[in-house]
């Protein structure tokens, strides 16, 4: 599933996403001793550029038995660019499932002069 995180400014902390309920069929999973992780890269072929987990405090289990995580603030400092990101959970009976995925543009602290006329601020 697409999932549309907003822009982001290189090296602000990025506020997270406050609720994410992981679903099967549109119904709850339960995520007892699941392993979740955020990952961001460049490219398929790049390396992870942040991986944030349940295993790293990068993701919260808020109530296993209804799949809701959290994903709390954290600096984002990585180049400006776009991005491609995924979520995905590995359940202790090992199958592993992609649930939300997405690009993700980081914008640089201090944009270029034709940034503002594109973006009409």
């Amino acid at each position: 599933m697409i999932y549309k995180i907003c822009e982001h400014i290189s090296g602000d902390t990025w506020c997270g996403i406050s609720t994410i309920v992981l679903k099967a069929n549109d119904i709850p999973i339960n995520i007892s001793g699941a392993y979740i992780e955020f990952v961001v890269k460049y490219s398929i072929a790049s390396p992870e550029l942040v991986t944030l987990s349940t295993a790293n405090s990068g993701i919260n289990i808020e109530s296993p038995a209804l799949g809701l995580i959290s994903i709390p603030q954290t600096i984002i400092d990585i180049p400006p660019g776009k991005y491609g990101w995924y979520l995905n959970m590995k359940l202790p009976s090992s199958n592993i499932r992609t649930y939300l995925n997405g690009i993700w543009e980081i914008l640089p602290r201090i944009p270029e002069a034709t940034d503002y006329e594109k973006r009409n601020y």
